[in-house]
């Protein structure tokens, strides 16, 4: 994805991106979106309000019926419903360090957006934040946290 701009790297997804996925693009002049795939297509997700974010479950409505989220992810509708009730809240004063603390909110622990396991069920099965990645197009950087970000650093990586 060593793409020149935003319109080369879609070109490249719009070929690649299969499967059940998410992608989410954005460049320095503040252009975003995501796409979200299943095995034979993709669609496109546009940004509502200037903000684009995305949990485990399918956004498009072209998806939704087929989406395997309400099985296996249930808790995922429940994040992405808080992270939009969080970003709504704070609208027009969103900073990486504010981001940082949304992507570490507990509601509804342990499957709330900082997804920890549950000490009180069975380990096997159960689902934690792997990473959490926060984009800043402008600057030229990615901010990661290779772990639950409420006890991992954000690294600064230079795109």
């Amino acid at each position: 994805m060593r793409q020149n701009n935003l319109e080369d790297a879609f070109k490249v997804l719009q070929e690649a991106a299969r499967g059940i996925g998410y992608f989410h693009l954005a460049d320095t002049q503040g252009k975003m979106f995501g796409i979200e795939s299943n095995f034979d297509e993709f669609d496109v997700v546009i940004p509502k309000k200037n903000l684009l974010f995305h949990t485990n479950c399918y956004c498009t409505e072209r998806y939704k019926a087929d989406d395997i989220a309400p099985a296996f992810l249930p808790d995922s509708f429940v994040r992405r419903d808080r992270m939009h009730q969080l970003l709504e809240g704070i609208y027009g004063n969103i900073t990486p360090e504010i981001m940082m603390e949304v992507l570490s909110d507990h509601l509804a622990s342990p499957t709330g957006i900082c997804r920890h396991i549950d000490d009180t069920k069975p380990q096997a099965g159960q689902l934690v934040t792997l990473a959490s990645y926060i984009m800043v197009p402008e600057d030229g950087i990615m901010k990661i946290a290779y772990g639950n970000p409420c006890e991992y650093e954000y690294i600064d990586y230079k795109v």
